[in-house]
């Protein structure tokens, strides 16, 4: 049986030692990428890496949500799993754009030809079901680029 790698994506501010000292068994399988999501998961796209499983818990605003969802789907297995945290566990005071929720729906109607949804409770569940094409990230997204993608994402929403 193949032993299990991690890769881990967290700017940790705050909590890097307790996952340092949590993980420190398995330091040989564990590879840290110590930034936001965004900038850490297009060099991911862009080295080619593959997952058998992504689990999705961070910035819990829209447009962060979506992008990590995209990218993150690019880079998944066929027959691999998605997860998002936090899916309904959002309470009535937080506006539209700060809830996880609208972003991982969006995801689900552009996407609904590619999975198979496991659960849906606090955290949805999806298994990839079709193996699309990769999309290579290309190049570097600017600010400016980034504005601009940001702002289309937010008018689909």
């Amino acid at each position: 049986m193949r032993k299990a790698v991690i890769t881990c994506v967290d700017p940790f501010h705050k909590r890097e030692k307790r996952f340092d000292r949590n993980l420190r068994p398995y330091a040989d399988r564990v590879t840290k990428i110590r930034d936001f999501s965004l900038p850490a998961l297009i060099r991911l796209r862009q080295a080619g890496a593959e997952f058998d499983l992504v689990y999705i818990d961070g910035c819990h605003e829209r447009e962060s949500v979506l992008m990590d969802s995209v990218l993150a789907w690019g880079m998944l297995n066929f027959g691999g799993m998605l997860i998002w945290d936090d899916y309904t566990d959002y309470k009535d005071d937080k506006a539209n754009w700060e809830r996880p929720t609208s972003a991982v729906d969006g995801f689900l109607v552009a996407y609904a030809q590619e999975f198979q949804e496991i659960s849906r409770t606090k955290q949805l569940i999806v298994k990839k079901t079709a193996d699309t094409p990769r999309c290579p990230v290309r190049g570097k997204i600017g600010s400016r680029r980034l504005r601009t993608l940001v702002q289309s994402i937010q008018g689909w929403l």
